[in-house]
């Protein structure tokens, strides 16, 4: 069992680096790890900006699980809009050549970027492996300017990613001009044929119910 007693000791920055020791311990653990790593996302966010310049150095770090862990645990941290971790993340999407870790600089920087990071996401949201998280990140950002490609990507073929995704991304511009693109593809034949699917969806559901 990994000792999650030695999480109570990790209470500042300068434990970081035992905190992704321990982070690290996760990837090779045959027991229940969601709870550890509950208690490691817990301390990283009361740590807060303090974590920030320890973590941009793991980036540094010549093991590649070591990389991907400091991108996730600036994951944890949540939305930002300091330069530092933004260019960090710029510029390991630049030179990174393990798989793994440049998946978790995307799905880090959809997560947490503000609006300078745009031009990087989007660069990404029509490839599979991403799409959905660079969605959210548009619906999470709601940047105007994004609107016609969400709106395209409701009625693409095939689906980069689900209707329902890019409609909860719409939804949260909570705008009139979101809302209109809404109910014109709503009433189109490829919305009345996803309303049609809902509708069916519903009733099966209901009647497993019964």
């Amino acid at each position: 069992m990994i000792a999650t007693e030695r999480l109570a000791r990790i209470a500042s920055a300068s434990l970081m680096p035992s905190l992704i020791e321990i982070y690290l311990e996760l990837y090779d653990s045959s027991d229940d790890v969601e709870p550890v790593y509950d208690s490691i996302e817990r301390l990283v966010e009361s740590i807060g900006d303090p974590a920030i310049p320890v973590l941009l150095r793991s980036l540094l770090d010549e093991d590649p699980r070591v990389r991907a862990a400091a991108l996730d645990m600036l994951r944890m941290l949540g939305p930002t809009a300091d330069l530092r971790v933004l260019r960090g993340l710029r510029a390991i999407l630049m030179i990174e050549q393990n798989e793994m870790v440049y998946d978790a600089a995307v799905w880090t920087l959809a997560a947490v970027g503000d609006r300078k990071a745009l031009p990087v996401l989007l660069e990404h949201v029509h490839e599979p492996r991403y799409a959905r998280a660079v969605v959210a990140a548009l619906g999470r950002l709601r940047d105007r300017t994004t609107l016609p490609l969400l709106a395209r990507m409701l009625s693409e073929r095939p689906h980069t990613v689900s209707v329902g995704d890019v409609m909860r991304a719409l939804e949260r511009f909570d705008t009139a001009e979101a809302q209109l693109l809404i109910d014109g593809w709503l009433r189109s034949d490829a919305g009345q044929d996803y309303i049609e699917e809902r509708v069916d969806m519903a009733m099966q559901a209901l009647l497993l119910l019964e």
